[in-house]
């Protein structure tokens, strides 16, 4: 961006916390209560649209998925237990309310080379367990897998219902990315990493992505966040504490190794 931009841009974005998403020039810069539209190629201030995501007792938070399409903006918002939803804001008709495509937590969005639009929705609280991949074509939703069910708390589980591609168990989907033949590749907690080809989930690293460790006082698990595939294919793992994982090959073998972030002042 050129640095005159930025000049043009001092304007104040009140707000706690926000999502961003840049498509080209075009920048969304979205807070808990308003959706800030700029253009790098432009020296015209930003368009404020209120936008947010209430529920009862609950403060507004920014949404925790953002992305481009076309002359919209597709806003998601995950509140956990208290739900959530995804909504389209029309870009040509800003003084229209968002519409509602679909309501379910959704944490993550992504667009194929293709312009496919991909969601991913999960949930884990207290036993209760759900997971969904949808597809988005146009203002609808499509559930390409879901499941969802109780762990009884030994070992087992029940109420289980399965929808569309069989996921592998009972799982939340904790991530979503798309490799780099715009086959979407999911994170499950407990079962690993695995891509969608041809109707059925093809396990890439079939291993727990609960990472452990000791405190002074007590144990934390540490669950996968992100993924991140490259033009090479490689992929990495975001976790909530332990940083990021890189998904190493050997002799058709997977393996996970904790990247290493050295100071080099």
């Amino acid at each position: 961006l050129r640095g005159d931009f930025w000049n043009a841009q001092s304007e104040s974005f009140p707000g706690q916390a926000f999502r961003v998403a840049v498509d080209g020039d075009r920048i969304a810069l979205v807070s808990e209560t308003f959706a800030y539209l700029m253009s790098a190629s432009s020296t015209t201030g930003a368009i404020r649209i209120p936008i947010e995501f209430t529920r009862p007792h609950l403060k507004p938070v920014p949404p925790t998925a953002l992305l481009f399409d076309e002359h919209s903006l597709l806003v998601g918002y995950d509140r956990g237990e208290y739900g959530g939803g995804l909504f389209r804001l029309d870009l040509n008709r800003p003084d229209l309310p968002p519409s509602t495509i679909l309501n379910d937590g959704v944490s993550v969005l992504v667009r194929s080379k293709s312009g496919t639009i991909w969601a991913a929705a999960g949930i884990a609280h207290l036993g209760t367990v759900a997971g969904t991949l949808y597809r988005i074509p146009g203002d609808v939703a499509e559930d390409v897998a879901a499941v969802s069910g109780v762990h009884d708390g030994h070992g087992g589980t029940r109420d289980v219902e399965k929808s569309g591609v069989e996921l592998p168990g009972l799982t939340e989907i904790s991530a979503l990315a798309l490799s780099t033949s715009d086959n979407p590749i999911v994170a499950l907690p407990q079962f690993g990493l695995f891509a969608v080809v041809a109707d059925k989930f093809v396990g890439l690293y079939e291993r727990p992505l609960t990472f452990f460790y000791q405190m002074p006082r007590y144990g934390v698990q540490s669950l996968p966040i992100g993924l991140a595939v490259n033009a090479a294919g490689e992929m990495y793992v975001a976790s909530r504490s332990l940083g990021v994982f890189l998904l190493h090959r050997t002799n058709d073998r997977f393996g996970l190794e904790q990247m290493v972030f050295e100071d080099s002042r």
